[in-house]
């Protein structure tokens, strides 16, 4: 029976008439969905394959709910995890004019890259036009 490592199947062998079941041990940490195809062979008959496919796991955020500068004129860092491919930034309400200074380089999955700078945006506010 040829499958992926990450896949599980009870029986792994048998006779006569049975349900199999795919399972995994290993939960898909990655965002996209990840597939297999299960093999089932016997003899004198044609192979059957099967398709089957783990969900990724849904896009989160995870960061603190508030900060506080100290004083005027004070840095304030938000940390926080996040699976998503890009993420945008705004901060407080309309009219803000606070802007957030991202840093140069961050550390995913233990790879350092450089950031893309300027990702943010300010929220809507009333404008003249």
């Amino acid at each position: 029976m040829s499958k992926a490592n990450w896949a599980k199947v009870q029986p792994s062998s048998g006779s006569g008439n049975a349900t199999v079941n795919v399972s995994s041990d290993a939960p898909n940490t990655g965002r996209n969905k990840r597939s297999t195809t299960l093999t089932i062979t016997a003899a004198n008959v044609t192979p059957v394959s099967v398709a089957v496919n783990q969900a990724g796991k849904p896009q989160y955020v995870d960061a603190q709910d508030t900060a506080t500068a100290a004083k005027a004129g004070a840095n304030v860092t938000i940390s926080g995890k996040s699976n998503a491919k890009t993420l945008t930034f705004s901060i407080g309400t309309s009219g803000n004019t606070l802007k957030p200074t991202l840093p140069a380089k961050y550390t995913a999955a233990g790879v350092e890259t450089a950031n893309g700078g300027g990702n943010y945006r300010r929220p809507w506010s009333k404008r003249r036009v």
